[in-house]
């Protein structure tokens, strides 16, 4: 069965140090949980879950926020949690979060991850391209720190883009941290181009990508071969060969010449007759 998206989870706080991430709907042993912690902060101390792996981590200098992607395959633990706490234990600035479920995912679930800081104001968020494998899922995260409403849309990829589905699109209550998330399937096994965002006003972003391989799909056939040898008794069967045969002839073999005759002219006879 193919990498599938089932739910997600996100949550925002400001005057605190940590945001809380409600465990995802259904989470079971095995499923992958994938998770974007952005802060309003460029000087960042970040705590996190145990057992996550961080990916990618991008600081924006000029309006002063950072994004990180982080992952883990589900265990007892997480599935018997109530909730995931990421932090800073410095800041109390604008958080958000979020944690991506998807089911059957590979032993080794990514083949590729990359991320961009866009520090020119722009509509445009834009992605680094990455290579994928045939039937990735290729999800696209951005952040911002707007200083008002805050919206992203139109995730597209540059290369054989596939039909991109919105997970969620989150800002703060203060409206100081905003964050975003498609995903999409895509059968090609080339690189993917940049990645493009679209935002609702102009503002430095972080675009983030991030290639999910997929399981393969396989299939049984089973197929049967039925053999018939059939008998004629009293068959004949009479084999002919032909041989043949080279003689060399030496032309130039060495005669015998022998004389009996010791006159001062003798005759010669030759003694071979081959």
């Amino acid at each position: 069965m193919a990498l599938t998206y089932q739910s997600v989870q996100t949550n925002t706080s400001n005057g605190s140090t940590s945001v809380v991430v409600t465990k995802p709907t259904s989470l079971a042993v095995g499923d992958l949980m994938l998770a974007q912690y952005s802060i309003h902060t460029d000087t960042i101390s970040s705590t996190f879950p145990s057992g996550f792996t961080l990916l990618d981590s991008r600081i924006e200098t000029n309006n002063s926020f950072t994004s990180e992607i982080y992952y883990k395959i589900a265990d007892a633990g997480d599935v018997a949690a109530s909730n995931f706490t990421f932090g800073d234990l410095s800041s109390t600035a604008d958080k958000a979060a979020s944690i991506i479920r998807f089911t059957n995912p590979n032993a080794s679930p990514f083949i590729a991850y990359n991320g961009q800081v866009n520090s020119s104001a722009s509509t445009d968020c834009a992605t680094p391209s990455i290579a994928t494998s045939p039937n990735s899922v290729i999800v696209l995260f951005q952040a911002s720190a707007p200083s008002g409403t805050g919206t992203a849309s139109g995730q597209t990829i540059a290369t054989s883009p596939p039909t991109f589905t919105e997970i969620y699109d989150l800002q703060a209550s203060s409206a100081r941290m905003q964050i975003s998330c498609a995903y999409g399937l895509r059968f090609e096994s080339t690189a993917t181009g940049a990645g493009s965002i679209t935002q609702s006003g102009s503002r430095r972003s972080i675009g983030q990508i991030v290639s999910v391989d997929t399981l393969p799909i396989t299939s049984t056939q089973t197929e049967s071969v039925t053999l018939t040898d059939s008998k004629i008794l009293s068959l004949a069967i009479v084999i002919s060969e032909a041989i043949s045969m080279a003689e060399n002839y030496i032309s130039d073999k060495l005669k015998k010449w022998t004389t009996q005759n010791k006159s001062s002219s003798p005759t010669w006879t030759n003694q071979d007759k081959s």
